[in-house]
Protein backbone atom coordinates (compact mmCIF):
# COMPACT_ATOMS: atom_id res chain seq x y z
CA UNK A 1 0.00 0.00 0.00
CA UNK A 2 1.17 3.48 -0.73
CA UNK A 3 1.22 6.34 1.96
CA UNK A 4 -0.32 9.35 0.74
CA UNK A 5 -0.69 12.89 2.28
CA UNK A 6 -3.80 14.93 2.22
CA UNK A 7 -2.69 16.08 -0.98
CA UNK A 8 -2.13 12.92 -2.48
CA UNK A 9 1.40 13.34 -2.69
CA UNK A 10 3.17 9.65 -2.29
CA UNK A 11 5.46 9.58 0.38
CA UNK A 12 6.36 5.59 1.02
CA UNK A 13 4.84 2.31 1.19
CA UNK A 14 4.04 -0.19 3.42
CA UNK A 15 3.45 -4.37 3.10
CA UNK A 16 0.75 -5.67 5.85
CA UNK A 17 0.07 -9.18 6.67
CA UNK A 18 -2.65 -9.78 8.94
CA UNK A 19 -3.54 -13.28 10.51
CA UNK A 20 -6.55 -12.19 12.55
CA UNK A 21 -7.28 -15.53 14.04
CA UNK A 22 -4.18 -15.54 15.47
CA UNK A 23 -4.81 -11.65 16.22
CA UNK A 24 -0.93 -10.54 14.66
CA UNK A 25 0.07 -8.56 11.76
CA UNK A 26 3.30 -8.46 10.51
CA UNK A 27 5.10 -5.82 8.81
CA UNK A 28 6.90 -7.26 5.13
CA UNK A 29 8.33 -3.57 4.44
CA UNK A 30 8.02 -0.46 5.06
CA UNK A 31 9.55 2.70 3.32
CA UNK A 32 9.62 6.12 3.66
CA UNK A 33 10.98 8.12 0.05
CA UNK A 34 14.24 10.13 0.61
CA UNK A 35 13.05 13.00 0.36
CA UNK A 36 10.48 12.59 2.95
CA UNK A 37 12.57 11.05 5.61
CA UNK A 38 13.86 13.23 8.60
CA UNK A 39 10.29 14.51 9.41
CA UNK A 40 8.51 11.82 11.80
CA UNK A 41 6.56 10.57 8.74
CA UNK A 42 7.23 7.21 9.71
CA UNK A 43 6.62 7.03 13.60
CA UNK A 44 3.25 9.01 12.44
CA UNK A 45 2.44 5.99 9.97
CA UNK A 46 3.82 3.62 12.22
CA UNK A 47 1.03 4.90 14.94
CA UNK A 48 -1.66 5.20 12.70
CA UNK A 49 -1.29 1.34 11.31
CA UNK A 50 -1.38 0.60 14.99
CA UNK A 51 -4.65 1.78 15.44
CA UNK A 52 -5.82 0.61 12.19
CA UNK A 53 -4.40 -2.95 13.89
CA UNK A 54 -6.01 -2.44 17.46
CA UNK A 55 -9.71 -1.70 15.58
CA UNK A 56 -9.40 -5.08 13.61
CA UNK A 57 -8.35 -6.22 17.04
CA UNK A 58 -5.14 -7.26 16.38
CA UNK A 59 -2.86 -7.58 19.54
CA UNK A 60 1.05 -8.16 18.10
CA UNK A 61 2.99 -6.36 15.21
CA UNK A 62 6.36 -8.29 14.21
CA UNK A 63 8.12 -6.74 11.34
CA UNK A 64 12.08 -7.52 10.55
CA UNK A 65 15.06 -4.88 10.36
CA UNK A 66 18.52 -5.91 8.92
CA UNK A 67 21.28 -5.11 11.41
CA UNK A 68 23.03 -2.35 9.01
CA UNK A 69 19.51 -0.40 9.21
CA UNK A 70 20.41 1.85 12.13
CA UNK A 71 18.14 4.58 11.35
CA UNK A 72 15.47 2.00 11.13
CA UNK A 73 16.12 0.17 14.13
CA UNK A 74 16.39 3.13 16.06
CA UNK A 75 13.09 4.22 15.03
CA UNK A 76 11.61 0.91 15.39
CA UNK A 77 12.93 0.66 19.35
CA UNK A 78 11.26 4.09 19.82
CA UNK A 79 7.91 2.96 18.63
CA UNK A 80 8.18 0.08 21.66
CA UNK A 81 9.21 -2.49 19.19
CA UNK A 82 11.79 -5.21 21.06
CA UNK A 83 14.18 -7.56 19.85
CA UNK A 84 12.29 -11.10 19.51
CA UNK A 85 15.07 -13.36 17.11
CA UNK A 86 18.82 -13.56 16.38
CA UNK A 87 20.00 -14.38 12.95
CA UNK A 88 23.29 -15.91 12.65
CA UNK A 89 25.59 -16.07 9.51
CA UNK A 90 29.32 -18.25 8.78
CA UNK A 91 31.30 -17.10 6.18
CA UNK A 92 32.57 -20.01 4.31
CA UNK A 93 36.42 -19.33 3.32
Amino acid sequence: MSLIDESGIKLGIFWLHLAPVQKEAFIYDFEIYEPFRGHKLGQLAMQNLFDYCRALGICKISLHVFAHNQRAYHVYKKLGFIETDINMTRLLH
